[in-house]
């Protein structure tokens, strides 16, 4: 229900990821050990209210554009890493001010 805390295997301290009890998934399915149903719903929640806002930040064409990048963000979670800050700065920082650039772009046509 809770999760067991944000846990990561140190492999430089000699710590594996098998002493922790998870980190052998991909980042999403891990959140549910971590994080517990009440942290994956509260990041589900942030992620649904993220992709809301960058929408409404675009016009009606890139809207298609904006649903496979927040697609393939969460196939990218079902298998590797996905709580990276490279990651969130490209979604959450540069993807809304690459709006700006783009719809001055789609309004000077």
């Amino acid at each position: 229900m809770f999760g067991i805390g944000d846990h990561r295997a140190n492999y430089e301290a000699g710590v594996s990821a098998l002493s922790t009890g998870i980190g052998q998934h991909s980042d999403l399915i891990d959140s549910f050990a971590r994080y517990g149903l009440l942290g994956v719903f509260l990041l589900g929640s942030i992620f649904m209210k993220g992709y809301k806002l960058i929408k409404s930040f675009y016009g009606k064409y890139y809207r298609v554009q904006l649903f496979v990048i927040y697609t393939l963000f969460i196939f990218f979670g079902c298998t590797k890493g996905l709580f990276q800050p490279d990651i969130a700065i490209i979604m959450f920082i540069l993807l809304p001010m690459l709006s700006t650039v783009l719809n001055n772009e789609t309004d000077n046509k």
